[in-house]
């Protein structure tokens, strides 16, 4: 929103500390127009007291303007769209909301890193997470009506006493009656399934937005219902219909499995972004700089929105988990995601006796077409040194001889 300087102008936030924004939503003017206040405050003050929003950009551009500090501000239009349904859900007003493109100066690139890097206390700390999945379409209001009323039936009949932790939880927290007194059933199914295809859950940054928070809670036009009792009728649907669109229940397994027992699949940051690698991001740092705070402490990369591709994906391949099955085609993998070439001499240092054929031949291949010698001469040694699906050790010393010496000579 690189226009937001000419009509706004931050005050500076204290990036010594986990400080933030907050805005507060007026009430609604007879005029219609939108008004906030926004201030600067810590997160130690603020724990649990202010709502963050999740929701998608959007690559539409800027149609829209709202009020902040009586300063006009632009807005993409599915942001301004939330707020007009905001103020119908609280014509009084909605106090301390957290909302990244008016929070955080988009044009200030170290406030952007240091807002970046406390991105995953800043959705642990809110008390809640309005999940924004847009405006009523393709029938969301009867899908979002229908379990409104489910979930208020069940909590008042004491079946609902917690929120579940695990998958087999969510599988017995929903059942088919009120699907089934809907009616139509054909109809209704192809209306849960829009549910799960709309743009918002392309969004690579939702991943972390859903797994941390405490206690999301999805908006869809002006209906609600909580994160939990959605994805329990969104595990029914996808055993008894199946999903159009994984990914909702993707990121309830990670979630999932963050209480449980976390895989190295969803503990590395690259194990963690070669399996998203479908979501969706307007600048490709936030293919990684998104998942940052779902990794370990073994797997982080620094957040600098300055610095090139070339230097993200090199600090991506040392962390690769030495565990991985296929760390040289992991970081072929990222090569591409990036669009980067690959750093040869990190795919050699990959190479070691358990190395796995596939692994092998990728390495093979990438091999500049000059390096015909090393090429034929590693296929030779191969036969040789090679067991069943592995590199032999014999072979992994040659690799890198081999490589260091071409090397040395350019």
């Amino acid at each position: 929103m690189s226009s937001q300087a000419e009509y706004f102008r931050y005050t500076p936030l204290n990036l010594a500390q986990q400080s933030f924004r907050l805005i507060n939503v007026l009430s609604r003017a007879p005029d219609g127009e939108i008004r906030c206040f926004m201030y600067n405050t810590f997160h130690q003050q603020q724990y649990r007291e202010f709502t963050a929003l999740s929701y998608e950009w959007g690559n539409r551009p800027v149609q829209f303007r709202i009020w902040i500090n009586v300063i006009r501000f632009p807005v993409r239009p599915n942001l301004y769209s939330f707020f007009q349904h905001l103020s119908t859900l609280y014509p009084a007003g909605y106090d301390r909301l957290w909302i990244d493109a008016l929070c955080i100066d988009q044009n200030n690139v170290k406030e952007r890193n240091h807002q970046v890097s406390i991105m995953k206390n800043t959705y642990e700390s809110a008390g809640k997470t309005l999940v924004w999945l847009g405006p009523n379409a393709n029938g969301s209001d009867t899908v979002f009506h229908l379990l409104e009323k489910e979930f208020e039936r069940r909590r008042r009949s004491g079946m609902l006493t917690e929120v579940p932790d695990t998958i087999v939880e969510q599988e017995t927290m929903f059942d088919s009656t009120c699907i089934e007194k809907a009616g139509d059933d054909r109809r209704l199914k192809e209306m849960f399934r829009a549910t799960t295809v709309r743009k918002y859950w392309e969004r690579t940054w939702i991943l972390q937005e859903l797994v941390v928070s405490t206690s999301p809670i999805l908006m869809c036009g002006t209906r609600m219902c909580p994160w939990s009792f959605w994805t329990a009728a969104m595990i029914y649907i996808d055993i008894n219909w199946g999903f159009k669109n994984p990914y909702p229940l993707e990121i309830w397994k990670l979630k999932a499995s963050k209480r449980e027992a976390p895989t190295i699949e969803f503990t590395n940051l690259v194990r963690l972004l070669l399996h998203f690698r479908q979501s969706d991001c307007k600048d490709l740092h936030d293919k990684a700089y998104a998942l940052v705070g779902l990794a370990g402490t073994g797997s982080q990369v620094p957040i600098d929105y300055r610095s090139t591709l070339e230097t993200l994906y090199g600090q991506l391949v040392d962390v690769i988990d030495p565990r991985s099955s296929t760390p040289i085609l992991d970081a072929l993998d990222l090569a591409l995601i990036f669009r980067v070439e690959p750093h040869l001499w990190s795919l050699f240092r990959f190479l070691s006796p358990y190395t796995k054929q596939a692994d092998y031949e990728a390495l093979l291949y990438t091999i500049p077409a000059e390096w015909d010698r090393i090429f034929d001469h590693l296929r030779q040694r191969w036969e040789m040194y090679g067991a069943p699906g592995v590199c032999g050790p014999g072979f992994v010393r040659e690799c890198r001889t081999l490589y260091r010496d071409y090397y040395d000579q350019q």
